[in-house]
């Protein structure tokens, strides 16, 4: 059967059409990755640790089977989280805050009781904190363990503004594309110059990929590998 010209001509034109599309998105050259703003010369979080010692933490924080997480706060004092050494079932997160006479209790900041209540999650048991200052800003990042430390964490994140003494409810940070279990934390935090921070993802030797994260806690990105710019600053 003849084709008949109309019909010739339109499929002419899709085809055009489809070839100027692929030449089109040949020639788009790749977007360049996002610039981040290098690590500040100096910041009070991040050179905590190089001046307090594991001897001078609390006892229990000694005593965590995860090591905990030191960070520095606004007025100067310091603050660490840790997870609680006992049954795993039943350990919380807690926290202490160094003042003129030595370190004081704060008390439990995150349990598998309101991490279930917060968030309707389900977790085995919890895994070690990460504890940042920021400004007025605490946060708190730590690992929950629906089927066990073997199997990946869901990472959640709450929010203090008051020096620790009350916590937003603690809300999923996902850490994966589609929400699921993921890594786990990993080791030192990367403030960036605009308030945020990259948070580190654990994998074997050493931290990566990063999380980077709002000021505010929120997630920007995923970065497979630490930037040039951020890895080379001095901390």
């Amino acid at each position: 059967m003849t084709e008949q010209p109309g019909n010739l001509l339109r499929w002419l034109a899709q085809a055009l059409f489809g070839l100027g599309l692929a030449a089109a998105g040949w020639r788009t050259p790749t977007p360049p990755p996002a610039m981040l703003p290098p690590i500040p010369a100096s910041h009070p979080a991040a050179h905590l640790a190089a001046h307090l010692a594991g001897d001078d933490l609390p006892a229990a924080a000694r005593a965590s089977p995860e090591r905990p997480s030191r960070t520095r706060l606004a007025n100067g004092q310091a603050a660490v989280a840790w997870l609680e050494n006992g049954e795993a079932e039943s350990a919380g997160i807690r926290l202490a805050i160094r003042d003129a006479t030595g370190w004081r209790e704060m008390g439990r900041i995150a349990s598998r009781e309101t991490t279930a209540a917060s968030a309707f999650l389900h977790a085995q048991r919890l895994g070690r904190p990460l504890l940042w200052a920021e400004g007025g800003w605490l946060h708190l990042w730590y690992e929950a363990h629906p089927l066990g430390s073997a199997a990946g964490a869901v990472l959640m994140h709450s929010v203090s503004t008051d020096g620790g003494r009350q916590w937003t409810n603690a809300r999923r940070l996902d850490s994966t594309p589609f929400g699921g279990l993921g890594p786990r934390l990993g080791e030192t935090l990367r403030p960036l110059a605009d308030g945020g921070l990259l948070l580190p993802l654990a994998q074997a030797g050493g931290d990566g990929p990063w999380l980077r994260l709002s000021v505010t806690g929120q997630l920007i990105d995923r970065l497979p590998a630490l930037p040039a710019a951020v890895a080379e600053t001095p901390r």
